[in-house]
């Protein structure tokens, strides 16, 4: 049965390839089929990451046509989704089963564009009849420092996400670990920090897999 998971946020450098590289990974050693698709051609961080490794394939997605040729699966499909509006950004996200937003509640410019995410998203749900993704929107809090344990200090940021049908999945705080460990073509279970292995392992938890 196909699942296919988007991670997607207006802006770049919200920790999108960080997520998706690192639920593969994590979803492969599980027993899942994986197959990761890197839409974003700028930097093409999710390629570079699979370059070297042989148990997830990761496929370059420059057009629609791409998209749909990649369908035919029986697995699981994580699109890592460029930082910006196309055809091609509408037509997978309406396509998708899930979908995880990441942003930094600490960043005026990642909540900016977190917004303007959404009203892209309600646009789609109200465009494209048959769309509604309302039933499996997350999203994920990224840079929290590892000793923030209460999150209702960002109770402003996360009430209209809340309020739009969008759930929690999780936290990435130890961002050094996932940073050292890409650069290395590890995720941060190889490279063997714990915490932040545990919470890929809550997100994935939490997206109900």
């Amino acid at each position: 049965m196909r699942l296919i998971i988007s991670i997607a946020h207006h802006k770049g450098g919200v920790t999108k390839t960080t997520i998706a590289t690192n639920l593969a990974t994590a979803l492969r050693r599980k027993g899942h089929k994986i197959k990761v698709l890197d839409l974003d051609l700028t930097n093409q961080s999710a390629s570079d990451f699979f370059d070297n490794r042989d148990d997830v394939d990761c496929i370059l997605i420059e057009t629609k046509q791409d998209f749909i040729d990649e369908l035919d699966y029986d697995g699981i499909i994580i699109c890592d989704i460029a930082g910006f509006d196309s055809e091609l950004t509408a037509g997978v996200i309406n396509a998708s089963d899930k979908l995880i937003v990441p942003f930094n509640p600490d960043s005026d410019k990642d909540y900016g564009g977190l917004i303007n995410f959404m009203l892209f998203i309600k646009q789609l749900e109200s465009l494209e009849e048959g769309t509604d993704l309302s039933k499996d929107k997350n999203f994920v809090l990224t840079m929290i420092h590892p000793r923030v344990k209460d999150i209702s200090r960002f109770d402003d940021e996360i009430t209209p996400l809340l309020e739009h049908g969008y759930k929690i999945a999780g936290r990435i705080s130890r961002l050094k670990s996932y940073e050292k460990s890409g650069k290395t073509n590890q995720d941060v279970y190889e490279y063997g920090c714990i915490t932040a292995a545990s919470e890929i392992k809550e997100i994935i938890k939490n997206i109900g897999l």
